[in-house]
This record gives C-alpha cells, sequence and structure tokens, in this order.
C-alpha cells in the first residue's frame, strides 16, 4: 500500500507504550481498530495484524469493508470506555 490520503500510519504497539515501527493502513480500517480497542490492549493483546485480525469485531469489520471501494471512508463512533 502506498502513501496517501486513504492511509495512516499505524502503530502495533501505540507510541505511548514504547512502540516506534509504523505500518500503513487504509483510514477507515484504523479508525475502526482505535474505536473498538484501548491503547492497553493494542500494546498487550493485539500487537500484530494476526492477533488484530483474529478479534471478532475487526473480523466482522473487514468483512464488511471488503465490499467498499478502495477509497470508502466513514467515521466510527468513538468508544464508550475510556482508552
Amino acid at each position: 500500500m502506498t502513501q496517501g490520503s486513504s492511509v495512516n500510519e499505524h502503530h502495533l504497539i501505540p507510541r505511548m507504550y514504547g512502540g516506534t515501527e509504523t505500518h500503513f493502513i487504509h483510514r477507515v480500517c484504523h479508525s475502526k481498530i482505535h474505536s473498538v480497542l484501548s491503547e492497553a490492549e493494542l500494546a498487550f493483546q493485539f500487537n500484530t495484524f494476526e492477533k488484530l485480525l483474529a478479534e471478532p469485531r475487526i473480523q466482522r469489520f473487514v468483512k464488511w469493508i471488503r465490499k467498499r471501494p478502495v477509497d470508502y471512508t466513514t467515521k466510527h463512533r468513538s468508544p464508550r470506555r475510556m482508552k
């Protein structure tokens, strides 16, 4: 994937937990990840793409988003709990 308006850099381990490595992912996917998982969950439980894709809410989202155009964007609800 290349840089552009439809992608963001994502830290698999959040910067606040010492993460430095970034990966480019689709902007709407990046938003979804942060709308359903806290920074701590990302750092300690979902710090690889394999682990992220095993999470049921992310699996449902991936199944849904694959049917959308590549430049699709939307807003996600903010999480109800503190990050």
